[in-house]
């Protein structure tokens, strides 16, 4: 896979028209008198994500022929409803999610509330993407990847990127929490556009496990499958 800039200035005027230029908020606890910090509320977005902009940009490049015959994803949360609201923007009829069994039901509500069927498969997320894959691949659908290796998903994430530097060009430091594609389209489009800017990653005490994977001997091959209050980000 190769992604550069030009994907995410693709994305950036593709889809433009269907998404909201979130507001770039001043905190009114975190400042000082030498540093200042902002908040993309990427959660006013309508489908409440960031992730409704890759979801997009994969979808409005797809032929009339793959948005016939259908899209689907293996999602647990943000991402099938992003897909689930991309579809009904763009008519496309017959889009698909699939998530673990016992995912919530809120979960479950908000992606159907969008238009699409959701399929619940395995025990796991692990068990439902396998499953998932290969039921998409089966029934001749379009996946739309959450963050693996598209880079149609990537480039509709960098676009907050875009927004941010145009929103605040003084912006020296982004935090980004790892997931979703997100870090990885944002900072190619602001080191392009910025090559001085610094990225820093932002991760979760599971996500710790899995840079102990990096270390020798330390090899990591799924992640543990425990109850926790948050499911999905």
């Amino acid at each position: 896979m190769t992604f550069d800039f030009n994907e995410v200035r693709a994305a950036y005027e593709r889809i433009r028209p269907y998404v909201r230029k979130t507001l770039l908020e001043e905190s009114f606890y975190l400042g000082d008198g030498e540093r200042r910090y902002f908040f993309k509320l990427e959660s006013l977005q309508r489908a409440k994500s960031f992730k409704i902009r890759g979801a997009l940009n994969k979808m409005l490049t797809l032929t009339a022929e793959e948005a016939a015959r259908g899209v689907a994803t293996v999602s647990s949360g943000n991402h099938g409803s992003s897909v689930s609201y991309a579809a009904s923007l763009l008519g496309i009829q017959n889009a698909k999610v699939i998530v673990p069994e016992g995912t919530p039901q809120s979960k479950i509500d908000r992606i159907r509330y969008f238009g699409a069927e959701v399929l619940q498969m395995g025990k796991s997320y692990d068990e439902a993407h396998r499953l998932g894959l290969d039921y998409i691949r089966r029934h001749g659908l379009t996946y739309i990847d959450a963050y693996y290796d598209d880079p149609k998903s990537y480039g509709g994430q960098g676009t907050i990127g875009i927004e941010l530097l145009e929103q605040n060009p003084d912006i020296d430091t982004i935090v980004v929490p790892i997931g979703g594609g997100l870090i990885t389209g944002i900072a190619v489009a602001a080191k392009a556009l910025k090559p001085d800017i610094r990225i820093a990653e932002l991760l979760t005490r599971l996500q710790m496990e899995f840079e102990r994977s990096r270390e020798p001997w330390e090899v990591l091959t799924r992640a543990p499958n425990e109850p926790a209050i948050q499911l999905a980000l």
